[in-house]
């Protein structure tokens, strides 16, 4: 008797727990995150927090981090002379130095004292030079890359080149007038003047 009474309870309070999952659902199972876990992340995040501020300043502070792409419209259409440095480098009235593209010449002895008094012949102080641009347009140490046109359309690479006070230096990715001023460069070479004159 006693036996079916237990049986029956048992039974009875089975039914009571079925009856709850029916209204309820079944009951969720916690199990809560082991400390060192919850721990770690909490340090993370602290340090996500507290490292940002000083990643941008490096960011913002180092030249190459950004990449910044120079604006076209922002460069210079034209500079005023203010004085020559030497056979392939000048400056302009502000400050700017401009660096000749694609041409190389000496900078001492007899052909760098002929090759500097040739720009100074073209690039007077105070005169205005027109400058275009190629693909890159800035040396490693700041200085402007230029093709520069004289107000009556003579190209100075060119004529120094041609001349014989300088020769081709190629440098890709800048090519617009690489073909020209090779042209230019052999017929120095065809003539036998300045640097090719020996």
């Amino acid at each position: 008797m006693s036996h079916r009474g237990r049986t029956s309870r048992r039974g009875e309070a089975t039914m009571g727990n079925r009856a709850r999952t029916e209204v309820y659902g079944p009951r969720e199972s916690y199990s809560p995150a082991p400390r060192g876990s919850m721990k770690t992340t909490l340090v993370t995040t602290l340090l996500c927090l507290l490292l940002a501020p000083t990643a941008a300043r490096a960011q913002a502070a180092s030249p190459g981090a950004t990449s910044p792409r120079v604006v076209r419209d922002s460069l210079p259409a034209s500079c005023t002379v203010a004085y020559v440095l030497d056979g392939d480098t000048w400056n302009c009235e502000g400050g700017t130095v401009v660096r000749l593209l694609l041409v190389n010449a000496p900078e001492r002895g007899k052909y760098g004292d002929l090759a500097r008094r040739a720009l100074s012949s073209l690039l007077v102080v105070g005169s205005t030079a027109r400058l275009e641009y190629d693909a890159r347009t800035y040396t490693s140490d700041g200085r402007l890359l230029a093709y520069v046109f004289l107000p009556d359309g003579r190209f100075v690479n060119e004529m120094l080149i041609r001349e014989g006070y300088a020769f081709l230096k190629p440098k890709p990715p800048n090519e617009r007038y690489a073909n020209r001023l090779r042209r230019a460069e052999r017929l120095a070479r065809e003539r036998k003047v300045g640097l090719w004159a020996d």
